[in-house]
């Protein structure tokens, strides 16, 4: 290795000059010591898997004015760490001719698990399937850190978030770091301001001009959110003008955050001095609680690089992505490009921002993804596409009223309904669990839908008799029974939009441990529960027992051959011989559509997801060839779910899916959307029912080229 050159003393700050030389030299030996001795620290202990790398083009005068301003001497510093650690490593300095000005400091270099304001945080791809389903953003996005907490450890009290924004779990309500989101699009801009004085929005393809486009800052207070939008602007204007000062936010070097309403009078006010090309718009921002950064950033996880990159870089990708969307939204204008093709520009513009940051620190993509197999990385690629299509660049047309079907009639008890495949980008994005799923219907009024799902079997058993087998506990949907059957589901959730409430939002989890559906204690890797005594009310079991054999009798289901029974009496039946196990079947849960006049097109209940969504189907059959028997059969084949019979179980239940009608030719398209959607399957029941999340392998695959797609 060449040696390392020295340090310029004569460039590092102005103030140490008045110093005397022995001492001056004495106090940048600890400097010096000091520095490098803690990013040894922070590299060894915590970059294991990424070595630290680091881009640096230094100033080229001899010595610092002393009248620099303070974003300067912040600049200055920033660069003159990146200066220690490029030495301390023997690292290259690395010049670009395109990267060289005159009064710039150039510089990238880690520092995980160092955040400080101003950070760039560049995703690494997660074991975590978490992130493919439910927040599939995050995947190759970079995050400015735009709020630090005085005190990281203990965090601050939310005060902008609302509560129903905030996920269950410890330290919920306080917030350690925020930050913006850099690279997720949108085709929505600023529009007038409300009554109320706040921005309103409207799409791009309406309009000619998209100075003021919004990209999605994070997943809080964001486009969807019901408390309203919290609207941002960054700039990199000169602070020099008390009109800019007075409104801006400095969050490293020159580059500053203004709100929206501030932006736009400023243009107001001095037009030949300020437009909007000067601004970037976001919508919504990020935040971690205390210690999640950490958690994800630590050995186990490795989520997160932490970088220090100087302030100009940092503006010039900003300006590049946005340049590159213009462009993107120029050929969505063009009689020659379609939407579709459109998404996937817009995707690659934001992955390209992902593909520059890492190459400032001199890392490859394939570094940075080399512990995700190619088939998972693939599948969290396509996820993100979808959304995508679905959230960022939403264009579909809405349902017009006139074309609606009215499935009423035949959505009744022992009504048997299954999801289209391949399924709805809103299914697939938000409710995996009804990918492929088999519903029957157990109870319709003028209130609401009732089912339960019954094609997944839960990491749980029901040990009802010493001599046969435990019966698999199934999945049958969000609700428990006992708050639905007592009602007190209404208070634990506002089901808008005909959504209804996870369990996990109803009970306070860790977030670092995936909580199941039902809390259980685990006995030899399987989930056992031995029943104790019921009182005969129904209402008091946890569970809902469904069965088949028409001599034992009770509630039958509409004319479905399958009839509920009472679990004191269906326990006593298996005990005694008169009821066999592959004859009964056991789910914690349902699944509950509210009916009301403003949900949705059609008042909501499951009608709206078969009608006005088309989520769903009803299935039909003939009197002498009733699918539930068919479906019945294959399901009685599934086992008590652990990670060896997880594959199994997800095709058993793909063929009861299919068993209920023959499934028609699919095109090309359609076939790679189908092994995307039961690869979400598969992940949503390894993190939502067997609880590995980290562990399991989800590979997707695939004649296409995935890579073009991203």
């Amino acid at each position: 290795m060449a040696p390392k050159s020295k340090i310029n003393h004569q460039s590092i700050n102005n103030v140490a000059y008045t110093l005397h030389r022995p001492l001056y030299s004495c106090l940048m030996q600890y400097i010096v010591v000091a520095f490098i001795a803690l990013n040894q620290c922070l590299y060894t202990t915590h970059v294991s898997a990424f070595a630290p790398r680091l881009r640096l083009g230094l100033l080229r005068k001899s010595h610092i004015h002393s009248n620099i301003n303070d974003d300067d001497k912040e600049e200055e510093w920033r660069a003159f760490r990146a200066k220690l650690v490029q030495q301390h490593y023997g690292l290259p300095t690395i010049e670009k001719s395109d990267r060289k000005t005159s009064n710039s400091l150039r510089y990238a270099h880690v520092t995980t698990p160092l955040v400080e304001l101003g950070s760039i945080l560049v995703s690494i791809p997660t074991r975590d399937l978490c992130q493919a389903l439910d927040q599939q953003y995050w995947h190759r996005s970079i995050v400015l850190i735009t709020q630090v907490s005085e005190n990281v450890v203990t965090g601050s009290v939310e005060e902008v978030v609302p509560d129903d924004q905030l996920a269950q779990g410890e330290k919920r309500g306080r917030w350690s770091y925020r930050g913006l989101l850099m690279n997720r699009c949108t085709n929505l801009m600023l529009g007038e301001v409300d009554d109320d004085g706040n921005p309103t929005t409207t799409s791009l393809i309406t309009e000619a001009s998209n100075e003021w486009r919004i990209q999605m800052g994070g997943d809080l207070l964001g486009l969807d959110s019901a408390s309203g939008t919290d609207f941002v602007c960054l700039h990199n204007l000169s602070t020099a003008d008390p009109n800019v000062a007075a409104i801006s936010k400095k969050l490293v070097g020159s580059i500053c955050q203004v709100s929206t309403t501030d932006a736009r009078q400023l243009c107001i006010n001095y037009p030949e001095r300020y437009n909007a090309s000067d601004f970037l718009t976001y919508a919504g921002l990020c935040a971690w609680r205390p210690g999640q950064l950490e958690r994800e950033m630590g050995d186990e996880r490795n989520e997160w690089l932490s970088l220090s990159v100087d302030s100009q870089s940092i503006w010039d990708q900003l300006q590049i992505h946005r340049n590159e969307l213009t462009d993107v939204e120029r050929k969505d204008n063009s009689e020659s490009q379609n939407i579709r093709t459109n998404n996937d520009d817009a995707l690659g513009v934001g992955t390209k921002m992902w593909r520059n940051y890492l190459a400032l620190i001199d890392m490859s993509e394939s570094q940075a993804t080399e512990r995700i197999p190619s088939g998972q990385l693939h599948f969290y690629d396509l996820m993100l596409k979808v959304w995508t299509e679905e959230y960022a660049m939403n264009t579909k047309p809405a349902h017009p009223l006139s074309n609606i079907d009215d499935s009423s009639s035949r959505i009744k008890p022992g009504a048997l309904v299954r999801a289209k495949s391949p399924p709805t980008s809103d299914l697939l994005l938000y409710d995996a669990e009804f990918i492929r799923s088999l519903i029957l219907v157990i109870q319709d009024d003028a209130e609401s839908t009732v089912g339960i799902i019954l094609n997944h079997p839960m990491s749980a058993a029901v040990e009802c008799t010493d001599d046969e087998s435990a019966l698999p506990l199934r999945y049958g949907g969000p609700i428990d029974v006992v708050s639905w059957r007592d009602g007190s589901y209404r208070d634990a959730s506002s089901h808008a939009d005909n959504d209804f409430e996870d369990y996990d939002d109803m009970i306070e989890t860790d977030d670092e441990v995936y909580e199941g559906i039902l809390d259980y204690d685990y006995e030899n890797d399987v989930l056992m529960s031995d029943y104790e005594s019921y009182n005969d009310d129904d209402d008091d079991s946890s569970f809902i027992w469904i069965h088949r054999d028409s001599e034992l009798g009770g509630t039958q289901l509409g004319d479905s051959d399958l009839w509920l029974i009472n679990e004191d009496d269906a326990i006593h039946a298996l005990q005694s011989g008169l009821l066999h196990s592959e004859d009964v079947m056991v789910f914690a849960g349902v699944c509950i559509w509210e009916k009301r006049e403003d949900l949705g097109v059609c008042g909501g209940g499951l009608r709206e997801q078969i009608d006005a969504l088309g989520s769903f189907e009803i299935v039909h059959g003939m009197p002498y060839n009733k699918p539930i028997m068919s479906v019945w059969d294959v399901l009685s084949e599934q086992h008590i779910l652990t990670d060896t019979v997880l594959d199994m179980n997800i095709n058993l239940a793909i063929e009861a899916w299919g068993a209920c009608s023959s499934l028609q030719a699919q095109t090309s398209e359609n076939h790679s959307r189908t092994m995307l959607s039961d690869a979400a399957l598969k992940a949503w029941a390894a993190i939502n029912l067997l609880e590995e999340p980290l562990d399991t392998l989800i590979i997707i695959n695939d004649d296409h080229n995935v890579d073009n797609m991203i």
